[in-house]
């Protein structure tokens, strides 16, 4: 489990991400300003938008394998619409994951993952 502590982010720059990340429970969402907690429930909803995306953009790919090709312009569109989409929330998400290190959360695993991810540095 281990207890969530606040980390500065020039302590992230010089030490890195702590290890092992701490994990989200009920007790260290209790611990949490609502400042970060919103951040959290931004960050929560960011990557169900994403994953949204992500699926549509599938299941358009999926479908270019079977339409005429009339249609296959207009997939091609739709997937270049959801892209777009797409990298507006990985830009939100950079912001939120800057907004969580300065806050001090880098000691938490989900903000520690999709750092990585996004390749959001201290």
């Amino acid at each position: 489990m281990g207890e969530f502590k606040q980390i500065s982010r020039e302590a992230l720059r010089t030490e890195g991400f702590p290890k092992p990340p701490i994990d989200l429970t009920e007790e260290v969402m209790l611990s949490l300003s609502e400042e970060q907690r919103q951040i959290l429930f931004d960050l929560a909803d960011l990557c169900e938008k994403q994953g949204e995306l992500i699926e549509k953009i599938n299941v358009v790919k999926s479908n270019l394998a079977t339409v005429d090709i009339h249609d296959e312009v207009s997939l091609k569109f739709l997937t270049l619409e959801e892209h777009r989409k797409l990298g507006k929330t990985q830009t939100k998400m950079a912001t939120i994951l800057n907004k969580a290190l300065d806050c001090g959360m880098g000691a938490l695993g989900i903000v520690q993952r999709n750092c990585s991810i996004f390749d959001v540095k201290p």
